[in-house]
């Protein structure tokens, strides 16, 4: 936190989401297939059970309940 003024700026596009699009290598070696793959989506099939809202962010899920972090994505 600050108290310094920032002035807000517009959000840089680094390719990121083009490169996941193209690259998929953490869902194909995920050992327990818990990494959606495929195109990102606004959808969260998990956030039903959850409690967690839909839309928050577009991109890849998890099953974060499922994942034992193990260090094959490095999520």
């Amino acid at each position: 936190l600050t108290d310094l003024p920032i002035s807000p700026t517009k959000p840089i596009d680094f390719g990121a989401y083009k490169f996941c699009e193209t690259c998929g290598i953490c869902a194909d070696s995920c050992p327990f297939g818990i990494i959606q793959k495929g195109p990102s989506t606004w959808e969260n099939p998990d956030a039903v059970g959850n409690g967690l809202a839909q839309g928050q962010f577009k991109g890849w899920r998890t099953d974060n309940v499922k994942c034992p972090h193990c260090p094959t994505c490095q999520g």
